[in-house]
């Protein structure tokens, strides 16, 4: 834990570091502060193969102030003291900044070494946890353990930021009423971003948005051939700012690929923002299942499988048809651990099939079938690893 060692009989972070011995570097001028790299975080791969993501120490700092800026909206000064933990793997950019930037903003900083549930709700009720940042998976599993979430003391809880993956509308507001006094903000960013790009705050959120753009960020939308579409028109999310990365280690061409002449990432994420700066992110472009010309966008397949009780998890992909010549969804199933030990557990994924072309669209039903697996692989940030799971053998 990282606070204040004369309160919480904890040694100072400030303390901890002034003795250690390792190089110092003091940067004063703004041209080095750009073109220094701070750290090379990884992107997760999910559409390609992993990219080292160069970011400067520029980048960091900017990223640090923009989101304290909106942190300080939800906290003001003297209102109550913070106590963040931090759950999230401090490899990954999401909780290497998380790490970096609370400490300066005056919070009190407990770190889990692993995640385990059960061990979260205690550290949380041990240390009066006031915040922390989670992953839609994470939130998912606290609306499904709520029995053992009662056996703890979670009222100092205040708010938890989510981001990394979408986080359905629904989960969202079975969190907040089942954690009496918990308020959940969607984020939005990107490894890429450092990361943050946008947040929603108790005072300025919309449902299903990922927040208003952070301070001094820039955006457009762009359709297939590059051309800016105005506001509310979906199409590709492309961000400007003081936070966009230097380059991806090594490879000239995937950064040229990413940033374009404007100096304006292009995210491969698809979406619109309103006219008050609220960002809606809907899918990733490369993940758009294409029916018979309709797109299809998992996630929003993945919220509706998951308000079923007896689905744990879920995952959606798009799998290639030959006899109808296009794509078609496929969802893979977690079933609940009542359903996953009955001997008619196949017959349990079936139903859940049936009552899910029920809730859609006719060209967005499970034609590809089902799989029933015991989890869905996912990388450290929690977003689901789509090309991992095509191997898994088919059910219809």
């Amino acid at each position: 834990m990282i606070g204040d060692s004369d309160k919480h009989l904890v040694r100072s972070i400030f303390d901890v570091l002034s003795q250690q011995q390792f190089p110092r570097a003091l940067l004063t001028d703004i041209n080095r502060l750009r073109t220094t790299p701070a750290f090379i975080c990884y992107s997760s791969g999910t559409t390609g193969l992993p990219k080292g993501v160069v970011l400067s120490h520029y980048n960091i700092v900017a990223n640090i102030e923009q989101i304290g800026y909106a942190i300080r909206t939800m906290t003001p000064p003297k209102q109550y003291e913070r106590t963040t933990l931090a759950v999230l793997p401090i490899f990954h950019c999401f909780g290497l900044i998380l790490a970096h930037s609370l400490p300066i903003q005056g919070s009190r900083l407990v770190v889990m070494r692993t995640f385990d549930l059960a061990r979260f709700f205690e550290l949380v009720e041990a240390h009066r946890v006031t915040d922390t940042m989670l992953v839609p998976p994470i939130l998912n599993a606290m609306v499904k353990l709520s029995d053992t979430a009662a056996m703890h003391d979670l009222s100092s809880l205040r708010w938890i930021i989510s981001g990394a993956a979408p986080l359905g509308p629904d989960t969202a507001r079975s969190l907040e009423q089942t954690y009496n006094g918990v308020r959940v903000m969607q984020g939005y960013g990107l490894t890429e971003s450092s990361p943050g790009l946008s947040l929603n705050m108790p005072k300025a959120s919309r449902v299903g948005s990922s927040g208003q753009l952070l301070p001094n960020i820039q955006v457009k939308v762009i359709d297939d051939s590059g051309r800016a579409l105005g506001e509310g028109k979906v199409g590709e999310l492309c961000f400007r700012g003081p936070n966009i990365m230097l380059e991806y280690l090594n490879n000239k061409e995937a950064t040229r690929h990413a940033i374009d002449v404007d100096g304006f990432l292009h995210t491969g994420d698809i979406g619109f923002v309103d006219s008050r700066r609220f960002v809606f992110v809907t899918d990733r472009k490369k993940e758009l299942i294409k029916f018979n010309g309709f797109q299809v966008a998992p996630a929003e397949l993945e919220g509706i499988l998951l308000q079923h009780p007896q689905v744990r998890d879920c995952a959606v992909t798009g799998v290639f048809d030959p006899l109808r010549q296009t794509e078609v969804p496929r969802a893979y199933l977690v079933l609940s651990d009542v359903a996953s030990t009955a001997v008619h557990a196949d017959e349990t994924a079936k139903t859940i099939v049936m009552w899910m072309n029920r809730q859609v669209a006719y060209y967005k039903q499970l034609r590809g079938g089902y799989v029933v697996v015991s989890a869905i692989p996912k990388s450290a940030s929690g977003k689901i690893l789509r090309r991992a799971l095509n191997s898994a053998p088919t059910v219809c």
